[in-house]
């Protein structure tokens, strides 16, 4: 995964983990912690959305009927989730080093259809997902030859960008720099390593890349006209000219929208913190339909 300044990509991550679709969805996918860093990791950017006292519980952030509980997190990783009352540090902290945070992504049973209900009956691990947690400044740099290593060995990848960011270079120019340094990048690597024989996910004759990319719109719980948009048009409004760029680069892409919290945060002296429980939308869609291309082939 990246993400374009300000799109979200902590809460994203940690809404994946904290809550699993319905019973009766077509597809319902599960992410959990694979490590105890990772548990860790998202508690804190759980609990630095509470209203209490910085580095204080969140009552478990709102926690549902159809969402991962945290007995399931703390089985997942050897009872390493850490108590919502336990002290943390500053909760919307500066990340200064960057780490590596590993996930496990896991297809559940649903109930939808008959047939469904009698074939998939167990829950399935279908892959890993490796997160970078990086200074916010890489994000709008090259990206790190480690994490480039990363990414022309992954099997699907998601683009985040937040519609309501302007950047003060203009949208246009600084999301063509963006794609360039990410996915342009990207695609001179794995140009290389086919030309080396190797198998990647990339077509010498057409130059594009052929792995799924999920381009997601976040935080569209900021303005009602990002709710009521087609994904497609309000992608192209937000980056412009630079769209048609990206579509001549990618031959399995599609595009979503999505909100992790469900509606805007409050600020509160230097803190940002969510009224009442999160209501996230559409977070595990990208995922799905990436586990989805792999399926048909």
């Amino acid at each position: 995964m990246w993400g374009a300044k300000g799109s979200g990509k902590s809460i994203y991550i940690a809404s994946l983990v904290y809550w699993s679709p319905p019973a009766d969805a077509a597809r319902r996918v599960c992410v959990l912690p694979a490590s105890s860093a990772a548990a860790e990791w998202v508690a804190d950017r759980v609990r630095s959305l509470g209203p209490g006292e910085p580095g204080l519980g969140t009552r478990d952030w709102g926690l549902g009927r159809d969402a991962i509980t945290g007995d399931v997190i703390s089985a997942a990783v050897g009872n390493s989730r850490p108590s919502p009352q336990s002290r943390v540090p500053s909760p919307q902290y500066k990340t200064l080093v960057e780490r590596r945070l590993d996930f496990r992504l896991y297809t559940l049973p649903t109930t939808a259809g008959p047939i469904t209900r009698l074939l998939n009956t167990e829950s399935r691990y279908e892959a890993s997902l490796n997160f970078w947690d990086v200074p916010g400044e890489v994000y709008d740099g090259d990206i790190p030859p480690n994490i480039l290593r990363e990414m022309t060995r992954a099997r699907g990848l998601i683009l985040l960008i937040n519609p309501s960011f302007v950047p003060d270079e203009g949208r246009e120019r600084y999301y063509m720099r963006f794609f360039d340094r990410t996915l342009g990048r990207l695609k001179f690597a794995l140009a290389d390593a086919a030309r080396r024989g190797e198998r990647v996910p990339f077509d010498i004759r057409t130059n594009q890349l052929t792995i799924p990319v999920a381009v997601c719109l976040s935080q569209i719980d900021r303005a009602p006209q990002f709710m009521d948009a087609e994904p497609k048009a309000l992608f192209e409004e937000t980056v412009g000219d630079t769209a048609p760029v990206l579509y001549s680069w990618l031959t399995r892409f599609d595009i979503f929208k999505l909100t992790a919290l469900g509606r805007p945060l409050r600020r509160v002296g230097d803190r940002e913190v969510l009224d009442g429980e999160p209501q996230p939308k559409f977070v595990h869609l990208p995922i799905s339909w990436i586990v989805g291309q792999h399926d048909r082939t």
